[in-house]
């Protein structure tokens, strides 16, 4: 009976961590950056972004704790155009999932993310205190198809969003 509970408890603790692994999974996250400096009210962030263009990032979970950001033309986290990609370690809890950057000391137990991502409403947290809340602009993947394919279909879904009143 012992040898059976202890089982029991093992196979379902098991269960729970292999939940944390978001490997084959993807967050895409888009919007113009008019709607996302209403969303900073009382920051001017024109001066960072030019009116209605598109803002997209993509978190690529590609294994148990190493993924890479994408961010598409690099105007949210200011990358080179030429390198859209930055690779990062992540570890999860049952509320958040916190993303390492390689030039961070993950092994650090007292470090910060750089990035720490709501897991019920896809919200982000950066600079420790400053919450993004764009959850509703974010869509879940699975990684069936390249990632740059679901970059592009944010990207279409954003057009057809600011130019849905156009008359021509």
């Amino acid at each position: 009976m012992k040898n059976l509970l202890t089982l029991f408890v093992l196979f379902f603790s098991s269960l729970a961590v292999a939940n944390d692994d978001l490997s084959g999974k993807s967050i895409v996250c888009g919007m113009s950056s008019d709607d996302l400096c209403a969303l900073h009210k009382d920051e001017d962030c024109s001066f960072i972004f030019k009116s209605n263009q598109e803002i997209i990032i993509a978190i690529e979970f590609k294994d148990a704790n190493q993924g890479s950001w994408h961010d598409y033309k690099g105007k949210f986290f200011y990358q080179d155009e030429n390198n859209p990609e930055v690779p990062f370690l992540y570890k999860t809890d049952l509320q958040a999932i916190a993303l390492y950057f390689f030039e961070d000391n993950i092994g650090d137990i007292d470090l910060v993310p750089t990035f720490k991502i709501d897991r019920k409403s896809l919200s982000i947290l950066y600079n420790e205190s400053e919450f993004l809340n764009i959850g509703e602009q974010c869509v879940v993947y699975d990684n069936y198809e390249d990632i740059n394919e679901s970059i592009i279909k944010m990207k279409d879904k954003i057009i057809a969003e600011i130019t849905k009143d156009n008359k021509i």
